[in-house]
């Protein structure tokens, strides 16, 4: 599943090409935003980064498993889901590289995968150690102030996300996604994702989507063709 080569960016004899490549591709992370040239260059070549290649469709990471590495999503996309004891899932969130994967759990007392990550598509992945995320925190304010940052907005983005699974029906549920996509021509909006993609997003499941999509239809607040939604009455939506 995993084709693993270890990189260690700070050894003289890695490949200068090689390692601007991979330091070009972490540098697009928020991790490294706001930092003078070359600087997040010199604290990479400070670290041992683990490369990982992920088959389509494998599992990443398990719900359960100690987070022990930060994931760094290079290349792909991956997409994390979370499943009860019945075995009912459901989706969270959809990654796009670069991003990383669960800031919030590599300090953790509780370092255990609330949920599961799989390849949506190939993926690349880099893992740093959680003794080389500390290490960078000493060596750059800059770098510090960034995974903070990025700790405090998913722990917003997983606290909204919770609240609207948790607290509005299926109706309501679809009707506030429909809004928040972006509307072109005569207030229509594209599904980015299929109705089995979108019941596991809302937690339900795919008749029960299905449903709500014919009754929006009927009472004629929207007209729904494939994957194409006009919104004909916003109000009442």
């Amino acid at each position: 599943m995993y084709q693993t080569v270890m990189v260690p960016l700070g050894n003289i004899c890695y490949d200068r090409q090689r390692f601007m490549k991979n330091s070009f591709k972490l540098q697009k992370l928020s991790l490294f935003e706001h930092m003078r040239d070359g600087e997040a260059d010199a604290l990479l070549a400070q670290v041992v980064l683990t490369q990982k290649r992920v088959a389509k469709g494998a599992t990443i990471l398990s719900q359960g498993d100690h987070y022990i590495q930060l994931h760094i999503l290079a290349r792909g996309t991956a997409f994390a889901e979370m499943s009860d004891v019945s075995g009912k899932s459901m989706r969270i969130e959809t990654l796009h590289a670069p991003e990383v994967l669960a800031p919030g759990i590599i300090f953790s007392r509780n370092d255990e995968m609330p949920g599961s990550v799989f390849a949506k598509t190939d993926c690349q992945f880099f893992t740093l150690s959680r003794a080389d995320v500390g290490h960078l925190c000493t060596q750059s304010v800059q770098f510090r102030d960034n995974l903070l940052r990025l700790i405090s907005d998913r722990f917003v983005f997983i606290s909204q996300r919770m609240s609207f699974l948790s607290f509005t029906t299926i109706k309501g549920k679809i009707a506030q996604y429909l809004l928040t996509l972006e509307r072109g021509e005569r207030d229509t909006v594209v599904l980015p994702s299929k109705i089995e993609e979108l019941a596991g997003y809302f937690g339900v499941t795919r008749p029960s989507v299905s449903r709500v999509f014919i009754e929006l239809e009927q009472k004629g607040l929207i007209a729904k063709k494939r994957n194409h939604v006009r919104i004909l009455d916003v109000p009442g939506l």
